[in-house]
């Protein structure tokens, strides 16, 4: 990549998590209240739930290769919502 795709590429990661904040931080909100909820509920802590979100981004960002965290983790719509706007840059970063 030459400079000037390395600007352009920049700029878009940028206005898109910027345009798409309010979308992750409602995802982040669901994702939190769900937590707290469903793990009084459940008896499960919730501090388990942290590894698992950490392995589920890796895997959803293609970082590493983890198909059981992102089977769990994808059935949360709040997970897309929370990670999909770092996906979107990410994908935009590598297509400019």
């Amino acid at each position: 990549m030459n400079k000037a795709s390395d600007v352009i590429a920049t700029l878009v990661f940028y206005i898109l998590n910027i345009l798409l904040f309010p979308v992750s931080l409602l995802g982040y909100v669901i994702h939190v209240a769900y937590l707290l909820t469903a793990g009084r509920a459940s008896g499960v802590s919730t501090s388990a739930q942290g590894p698992l979100s950490v392995r589920w981004s890796q895997h959803y960002l293609g970082v590493r290769q983890d198909e059981a965290a992102y089977r769990l983790m994808t059935a949360l719509l709040s997970s897309f919502l929370w990670g999909g706007t770092s996906w979107l840059g990410r994908r935009c970063w590598h297509t400019a």
